[in-house]
């Protein structure tokens, strides 16, 4: 299968991801901040469902597996005990039969699944903050619609969780 080449069935790949108004969803290797309000957005979501993050992401949450998800990590290394695939593609043909695949991140791997259209559905965290950092969501909006908004708060912040429809 060629890269940015979806399989064929009924499967929907899902980016999910926080960012802030600047669009910042990391720094320094981690996110800069700590909201279990969307922590538990994410879980909710996300249980159940394979999720596919690049290496540095995995190593980000302290190189454990997600509970409750079939984990696998985008990486040219195969890491001992752990399912790894070299690319997305062959990452999501190694979860055909399954009805939704989560892609968590980091950046480069939201940019190439954006990049080569294998992203169906975007689920997004938006903090109403700006938060300095070096790692950024990519710009999707033009090829996608957005079909929900809940607002929320976590402490003093303002959340707001989207869902985005492919055009």
């Amino acid at each position: 299968m060629n890269e940015g080449t979806k399989p064929q069935s009924n499967q929907c790949v899902v980016a999910i991801g926080a960012m802030t108004e600047n669009r910042v969803i990391g720094h320094n290797n981690a996110m800069p901040w700590h909201l279990p309000r969307d922590l538990r957005h994410f879980k909710e979501l996300t249980s159940g469902h394979p999720v596919i993050m690049g290496r540095r992401t995995f190593e980000s949450m302290g190189s454990k597996p997600l509970p409750k998800r079939r984990n696998i990590i985008i990486t040219r290394t195969p890491l001992t005990g752990l399912e790894t695939h070299a690319e997305l593609a062959a990452a999501l043909a190694a979860c055909a039969g399954e009805d939704q695949v989560f892609v968590i991140g980091g950046a480069q791997l939201y940019q190439s699944a954006f990049a080569s259209n294998l992203i169906d559905r975007v689920e997004l965290t938006r903090i109403n903050k700006t938060i300095a950092g070096d790692t950024y969501f990519p710009e999707f909006e033009s090829n996608f619609t957005r079909i929900a908004a809940t607002e929320a708060n976590d402490g003093e912040v303002q959340l707001c969780f989207e869902t985005w429809l492919r055009n």
